[in-house]
């Protein structure tokens, strides 16, 4: 359980709620990489998102969140394979492994995303605003066909163009900052 938010204020508060949402889920896989059983994987992850609310307001905001929460988490793994020996299968050089290459997952999975927004950015118009309409507004196909006065087999052919445009665009950048 959380502490109560009147241990923070109201700006640090959400600050912490934004950058927790935006991360829980890489914060998870984190830590189920390290458990063998996946309950123990939900207790550490609340201990964490506990240390982690508890500690926030001494956070350097210079840092990665990510790569913070992770070594809370990190701590919290080992602290718990001391409790349940035979459930966890982890030595510190092992999570320490673990922890940087999650860290380097995380920074090339921003770097993609950061691609990605690019390359859709640099679509023709009318197929961003399709792509915009269906992964960003989450319409329907269906309510996209009639919104843009297509057939609904036109929407999915101009869809999969533009995805396989966005694929091409984005494997494109990676493969050139692999060789930077």
């Amino acid at each position: 359980m959380l502490p109560s938010p009147t241990t923070h204020s109201h700006e640090t508060n959400l600050e912490f709620v934004r950058l927790w949402t935006a991360s829980a889920h890489r914060i998870k896989a984190f830590v189920l990489s390290m458990v063998v059983h996946r309950g123990f994987a939900d207790d550490i992850l609340q201990e964490v998102a506990a240390t982690a609310w508890e500690k926030f307001p001494d956070f350097d905001r210079s840092r990665d969140f990510i790569a913070w929460a992770n070594g809370i988490a990190r701590n919290k793994v080992l602290g718990h394979k001391e409790m349940h020996v035979s459930a966890l299968t982890l030595t510190d050089e092992l999570a320490r492994r673990i922890e940087d290459q999650f860290t380097l997952d995380n920074l090339w999975m921003d770097a993609q995303i950061e691609f990605l927004q690019d390359c859709v950015q640099k679509l023709p118009q009318d197929e961003r605003e399709i792509v915009e309409l269906r992964y960003f507004y989450s319409l329907s196909v269906d309510a996209i066909s009639q919104r843009k006065k297509l057939t609904i087999s036109a929407v999915y052919k101009a869809l999969q163009r533009t995805i396989d445009r966005l694929f091409d665009c984005v494997s494109f950048k990676v493969a050139k900052e692999a060789r930077s």
